[in-house]
């Protein structure tokens, strides 16, 4: 099982780049950054773009030295430029409007691009666990929707795009209770934390031949 840092990394490296979502916890951030997904995307990619709606953390960025931020909705944006890769990790989840914001992703597709995404996984041993005791999911409060694999999967192909790759990821945190449950999704994928899905453009439709003449229809005289 990879590492969610380590796939994105290998994806990104030498493309051009569009994150969307880049500010989350921001002072968390900055103090360790090899936990934030767009510095490891920085590192290395050929070209970079952050978009986020936050206009007063990305000022705080551009203070910091950081360049190429845009302040738009991940819902309706519209960028004058297409990308190698759209990464969004840990946004999906947070949107009133995810099928709006996945075919915005795919506008702002190259020919060939990608769509790389992480959410938490609903099936994970905390969500079970959860559920078998408290009958609830373990949501975080700013949480709007739960995905699972299954669901992402139509949620990409009602908005033209498809599926080429999952991957499941439990961070490295420290405590017991974080190593217990990467013992246990090491066992079963399915069982961790987290859920990284990449997504291409979907290939139209190939015609089958001429479709059936329809019916004439019929007037009562």
């Amino acid at each position: 099982m990879k590492e969610r840092f380590e796939v994105i990394r290998e994806i990104c490296k030498g493309r051009t780049c569009l994150d969307i979502g880049i500010v989350g916890d921001l002072q968390h951030h900055l103090r360790e950054p090899d936990k934030w997904v767009f510095h490891h995307v920085g590192e290395v990619c050929s070209e970079l773009v952050g978009l986020d709606l936050e206009a007063s953390a990305l000022a705080a960025l551009r203070r910091r030295g950081y360049r190429n931020l845009v302040c738009a909705d991940a819902e309706n944006f519209a960028l004058r430029k297409r990308f190698d890769v759209i990464v969004a990790g840990e946004i999906i989840e947070h949107l009133n409007n995810p099928g709006s914001f996945l075919s915005r992703c795919r506008e702002h597709l190259a020919p060939g691009g990608l769509v790389v995404m992480t959410t938490p996984n609903t099936y994970s041993v905390n969500n079970l666990l959860k559920g078998l005791l408290l009958g609830q999911v373990a949501l975080f409060h700013e949480h709007v929707n739960a995905y699972t694999a299954g669901l992402l999967k139509e949620l990409l192909r009602r908005h033209g795009l498809e599926a080429t790759r999952i991957e499941y990821f439990t961070e490295r945190n420290p405590g017991l209770k974080n190593q217990v449950f990467r013992l246990l999704s090491r066992l079963r994928s399915t069982w961790a934390e987290g859920l990284l899905i990449v997504a291409r453009a979907a290939m139209p439709a190939v015609n089958a031949g001429p479709q059936p003449r329809s019916l004439p229809s019929y007037r009562r005289q």
